[in-house]
C-alpha cells in the first residue's frame, strides 16, 4: 500500500472474489476463503486498513458472478464439479440457478456489510446473458442495497451516496449514470458523456506476474493516463505479486515513475474535468495494439483538462517540443485569449511568454522540462475558461 500511495493512487481496489469462487476474505458463507485456508489471513481485511490508514479510497473487486459459467467456459475439460472436495467452489455448470443467485446475493452483500468499499467494482459475467431474470433482479436490488447502506454508514446521502459502482456492458442500465460504467484495456477515442473508469494492466498480456510476459514503459503509462483523464476517465491500473507477496521490479519500477510524474503535474490530472474538446494532435488514441505495439503521443499531441472551478485550464504535450509549443485549437479567431492572465509550465519556475497567431497560442518554452515524460502547463484566466469557436 505505501507502493500505491508513492505511486500517486487516490484509491485502491481488491481482488477480493475471482471468477473461480474462492473469497480472499473472512468469509460465512464459504468454506473456501483465505481466513479458512491458504494464508489464513483475512486478505481484503487487513489490505484494506492499510488503504485507509494512508488516506485512499479503499474499493473491492468481485468477479464471483460469472463462476455458474467460468469453468465450463474457461476450463471444460480441467476439473471435476461433481467431486465432493470440492463442492462450494465449482459450480456445477446448470447456471444462474436460484441456489447460486441466492449464494451469489449473499457473499456480495457480505462484502458490503464487512469492509464497507468506497467502491464496488464487477467483472463482465455480471451481465452475461445466460444469467437470467432472477440474477438480473438482484444485480437491480444490489444498487439499491449498497447505495443505502453507504447512507446508514455515513458516507453520503440520498441522491449522492458518496461510493461508486463499476461494472462492463455500458448500456445495460438505465439511468446510465446510475454508476461509473467501465472498459477493460484498450483506449478511449473520444470524451465520455459521463465520468468513466478503464482498468488496464502493467503487463501487456496478462493481469498478473509473469516471467514472459511484456511490461509497458513509463513513457506510455503517463501519455495512457493523461489521454484517458481528457476524455473523462478514471484510470485503475492493475499489478500483482510473485507467489511470496513481493512486488516484482518490472511493477515497482514504473508505479514510482509514475509517482514521480504526479508529484510535478498531478495538478493537471487530480479533481479535473474534461474540456469541451480532449486536445488535439495525429494520436487520436494512447493504447498498444495486439497486445505488443505501444503508441504513444508526439510533440503534436496535446491533451486538455480544467479545474473544477472552469477558471485554469491544463494542456498537456506528450513529448517535448523545441522552442515554442504551439496549440492550433486555439489560433486566432477560434478561442478568446484575451482574458488569459498567465500561462506557466507546472514544476517550472516563473511565468512564461506567450501569443496567439493565425497559427495557434504559441508558448515560448524554458530551456529544459521540469519531467521526463509528458509536461503540463497552467493556462490561468480572468474568469471562466472561454469555449473554442
Amino acid at each position: 500500500m505505501q507502493l500505491a500511495e508513492d505511486a500517486g493512487a487516490k484509491y485502491f481496489t481488491v481482488l477480493s472474489e475471482f471468477h473461480d469462487g474462492f473469497a480472499m476474505y473472512d468469509s460465512s458463507h464459504t468454506k473456501w476463503n483465505s481466513k479458512n485456508m491458504g494464508p489464513k489471513r483475512d486478505v481484503t481485511g487487513e489490505l484494506a486498513e492499510a488503504v485507509r490508514k494512508r488516506g485512499m479510497k479503499f474499493g473491492i473487486s468481485n468477479h464471483l458472478a460469472f463462476n455458474f459459467h467460468f469453468y465450463n467456459h474457461n476450463h471444460a475439460n480441467g476439473f471435476d464439479a461433481s467431486d465432493p472436495a470440492t463442492h462450494g467452489l465449482y459450480t456445477d455448470g446448470r447456471g444462474a440457478t436460484p441456489e447460486f443467485v441466492d449464494m451469489w446475493w449473499k457473499r456480495t452483500t457480505e462484502l458490503v456489510d464487512k469492509y464497507q468499499p468506497d467502491l464496488y467494482y464487477f467483472d463482465w459475467g455480471w451481465t452475461h446473458p445466460s444469467a437470467g431474470d432472477a440474477f438480473v433482479n438482484a444485480r437491480r436490488d444490489f444498487f439499491a442495497y449498497y447505495y443505502n447502506k453507504a447512507i446508514d454508514w455515513g458516507s453520503g446521502t440520498y441522491g449522492d451516496p458518496n461510493v461508486v459502482i463499476n461494472y462492463k456492458s455500458w448500456k445495460e442500465f438505465h439511468p446510465e449514470v446510475i454508476g461509473v460504467p467501465d472498459q477493460e484495456r484498450g483506449g478511449a477515442w473520444q470524451i465520455s458523456p459521463h465520468v468513466a473508469q478503464l482498468d488496464d494492466a502493467i503487463s501487456i498480456k496478462s493481469w498478473s506476474y509473469s516471467t514472459i510476459d511484456n511490461y509497458k514503459t513509463p513513457n506510455f503509462l503517463v501519455d495512457a493516463f493523461v489521454d484517458l483523464v481528457s476524455k473523462n476517465y478514471c484510470l485503475q491500473l492493475a499489478f500483482g505479486p510473485k507467489a511470496d507477496g513481493t512486488i516484482p521490479d518490472e511493477y515497482r519500477t514504473r508505479l514510482l515513475e509514475l509517482g514521480k510524474w504526479l508529484k510535478v503535474n498531478g495538478e493537471a490530472i487530480y479533481a479535473t474535468r474534461p474540456y469541451v474538446i480532449f486536445g488535439e494532435g495525429p494520436t487520436k488514441s494512447i493504447k498498444v495494439e495486439n497486445y505488443k505495439e505501444m503508441i504513444t503521443g508526439t510533440t503534436k499531441d496535446i491533451r486538455f483538462t480544467r479545474n473544477k472551478a472552469n477558471t485554469l485550464l491544463y494542456a498537456t504535450v506528450l513529448d517535448w517540443p523545441d522552442e515554442k509549443l504551439v496549440i492550433e485549437s486555439f489560433k486566432a479567431g477560434k478561442f478568446d485569449a484575451d482574458k488569459i492572465t498567465r500561462i506557466e509550465m507546472l514544476g517550472g519556475d516563473g511565468e512564461l511568454q506567450w501569443q496567439q497567431t493565425d497559427r495557434g497560442l504559441e508558448i515560448s518554452l524554458p530551456a529544459a522540462p521540469a519531467s521526463d515524460y509528458a509536461h503540463a502547463f497552467r493556462i490561468s484566466f480572468e474568469g471562466q475558461v472561454p469555449a473554442v469557436k
